[in-house]
């Protein structure tokens, strides 16, 4: 794969600097009403070795994007908030990660981008009493606050709410990948913080990208915009006033189709600014990366249904169902209907055409393809499809890879 220099749209998360190489392209063929830009550059930036999206969405396209998600609420996924089995073992991972700093559990921790409280409830459990949950989205801060008894306001990681309250200890826990400026967000932290108050970040794992997928690039969402490895993930956090405590790795719904690699650090609030050094190691990994995706036969298989010529449904408009319309020739097949069991989803609409809900499928002829691009979900997928006898073609697109 070739890689070109530019000049970056955004600086670098990490460094601020404005010189990078693009590693790729991405395309992402977006709802009709998303606020996001769906086509830019995954660059490296050439200071630092930082890697992150060079989107030229700003951050009023992002905060509208997530005040109208309310997927981010119904959704049982991972990184949501959520109690399934797998990430409630992460949360008590985390919380016994917090547990050993914090003298005594009446300290103050703000959970910001709670989602449904999954983590700050696991805390309560424990002991803690004074705890804060903050979120861009209303759904999740009302449910909480009506629901878990806890307090909770909308609030952005750039300017946090609950101005009179010092905390002792801010929880990012998949927040650093979402915004703009990780810079921003750590300096808010800085200001707010007590003295030596604690800071827990997590994030996926930039280095570890395809480790267990075998779906091409689903390590790819639209709003994540910045991709850490832990050597970037201390020194970008370091280099503005933190010194660190511990750093680790998990793994995001651990033993399910929607693993993912994570990294985590607490750090400590200091008066040290650590300097930024050069890191190209994670630039490095991604290239080899993008490369075996490319090399994917998932790619020739979707190509082969688009030349076809057949009607084709597409099953599940997660995000990775929009990279594939936007990456591959799926965006170039015979689309008969998008189908998604989501009642939010089915409201909107994809160059102009509607999402069905999955009873659709009833209809499809003996000559019709099905693909399942809601790769967590395909177990209950092909159940429903025996179910109502599914007379048309499922294209699998993990199996035989």
């Amino acid at each position: 794969m070739e890689s070109t220099a530019c000049t970056s749209i955004r600086k670098c998360p990490s460094c601020s600097g404005e010189r990078a190489e693009i590693l790729t392209g991405l395309r992402f063929r977006v709802f009709d009403d998303c606020p996001l830009e769906g086509s830019f550059s995954f660059v490296s930036c050439l200071s630092c070795g930082f890697c992150y999206y060079d989107t030229p969405s700003r951050a009023e396209a992002f905060e509208a994007y997530y005040r109208g998600n309310a997927y981010y609420f119904s959704a049982a996924t991972a990184g949501s908030g959520g109690c399934s089995e797998g990430e409630l073992k992460r949360y008590e991972r985390t919380a016994d990660c917090i547990s050993r700093y914090i003298d005594g559990k009446g300290r103050n921790i703000f959970d910001i981008g709670c989602g449904k409280g999954g983590l700050i409830l696991t805390l309560k459990s424990k002991g803690f009493s004074n705890l804060y949950a903050v979120d861009a989205l209303p759904e999740c801060v009302e449910y909480i606050r009506n629901n878990l008894g806890i307090i909770s306001e909308v609030g952005r990681a750039e300017n946090l709410p609950f101005p009179d309250i010092k905390p002792d200890c801010l929880i990012y826990s998949h927040v650093l990948e979402h915004v703009l400026s990780p810079r921003d967000v750590l300096m808010e932290a800085w200001n707010r913080l007590e003295e030596k108050g604690l800071v827990y970040i997590e994030v996926p794992d930039a280095s570890r990208y395809g480790e267990f997928s075998g779906f091409p690039l689903s390590e790819l969402y639209l709003e994540h915009v910045n991709h850490f490895d832990i050597e970037h993930l201390r020194v970008t956090v370091e280099s503005m006033g933190f010194s660190t405590v511990e750093t680790g790795d998990k793994i995001l719904e651990e033993g399910t189709d929607a693993a993912v690699p994570c990294i985590y650090g607490l750090f400590r609030k200091s008066e040290i600014k650590a300097e930024i050094k050069p890191d190209l190691k994670l630039a490095s990994v991604l290239k080899e990366y993008f490369s075996e995706c490319e090399k994917s036969r998932l790619y020739g298989v979707i190509k082969e249904i688009a030349l076809s010529g057949k009607p084709v449904y597409v099953w599940g408009l997660s995000q990775y169902a929009q990279l594939l319309l936007g990456q591959t020739s799926l965006g170039d097949c015979c689309i008969k209907a998008y189908v998604d069991g989501d009642v939010h989803k089915q409201s909107k609409t994809i160059g102009g055409m509607r999402i069905f809900p999955p009873d659709v499928l009833k209809e499809a002829l003996p000559s019709d393809y099905v693909v399942l691009t809601g790769i967590n979900y395909r177990r209950q997928m092909r159940l429903y499809l025996d179910s109502i006898g599914f007379r048309g073609t499922e294209i699998r697109l993990q199996e035989e890879y």
